[in-house]
């Protein structure tokens, strides 16, 4: 697999990858519908990710995508610094407000707070030191088990160290990818971890950073150029598992 820097021209591709890696991702499924369970509206994944990755690459974020031999999109993934995170007037500029025209006026609110839990961790001060987001990590369903995802994470990191290399986090709804990111340094100290509910949606939420926070997160493990530890969001707060 080719890993490669997404450009304008890769949109269309990225939309489509991210919509088939997704379909079955319980947050995408309650911001559209409402239910954890019950299927996006067709073509909605694909509308809602060609603009975030459209929205990456004005901010200047890192967009990655891996390439198969015959130059097909299979992998994708982004590191977004806090300090360039797409704002409510960059969706405005990329047509949320087609989202309330379609999809109405809930499942905007919905989307527009999917991320919240990581939004109150920074607003708390527990993620004090991290500087970004590692975000829309994802491989083709065909593809999946091949280790692209691995190779997308690997990338993205090592191109974060070489020109930050400060503290990342990462929210997660699949604990298949706790395994995946945990192979890379993405680690907690206990063997268990109570389970962590979304109020409204039913689904799990994870988050993952660096940094330690004195009072709110205790455990850590070590990865070659900073420090990385769980913690689990549960109705708006950040919780640690100790």
């Amino acid at each position: 697999m080719l890993v490669r820097p997404a450009t304008h021209a890769d949109l269309p591709a990225i939309a489509q990858l991210y919509s088939e890696a997704f379909d079955s991702n319980a947050i995408y499924r309650w911001v559209f519908t409402g239910d954890a369970a019950q299927p996006a509206p067709a073509g909605a994944l694909s509308w809602l990710f060609l603009r975030r990755a459209r929205m990456l690459l004005q901010r200047g974020c890192l967009l990655l995508v891996g390439c198969d031999a015959a130059g097909q999109l299979v992998a994708a993934g982004g590191l977004v610094p806090f300090d360039r995170k797409p704002g409510h007037l960059d969706y405005l500029r990329n047509g949320i407000l087609l989202w309330l025209l379609w999809y109405g006026l809930a499942s905007l609110h919905r989307g527009l707070c999917a991320d919240e839990d990581l939004a109150a961790a920074r607003a708390s001060g527990a993620l004090t030191g991290v500087a970004g987001e590692l975000a829309m990590v994802a491989v083709r369903p065909d593809m999946q088990g091949c280790g692209l995802g691995g190779r997308i994470i690997a990338a993205l990191l090592e191109q974060w160290d070489a020109a930050d290399g400060r503290a990342l986090a990462l929210m997660t709804q699949n604990p298949r990818a706790l395994h995946l990111y945990g192979r890379h340094g993405f680690k907690w100290l206990e063997s268990h971890h109570p389970e962590a509910k979304h109020p409204q949606g039913g689904f799990s939420n994870w988050v993952e950073c660096f940094q330690a926070h004195a009072g709110v997160v205790c455990s850590m493990a070590m990865h070659p150029k900073g420090e990385r530890l769980l913690t689990s969001s549960v109705d708006g707060t950040v919780k640690a598992w100790v």
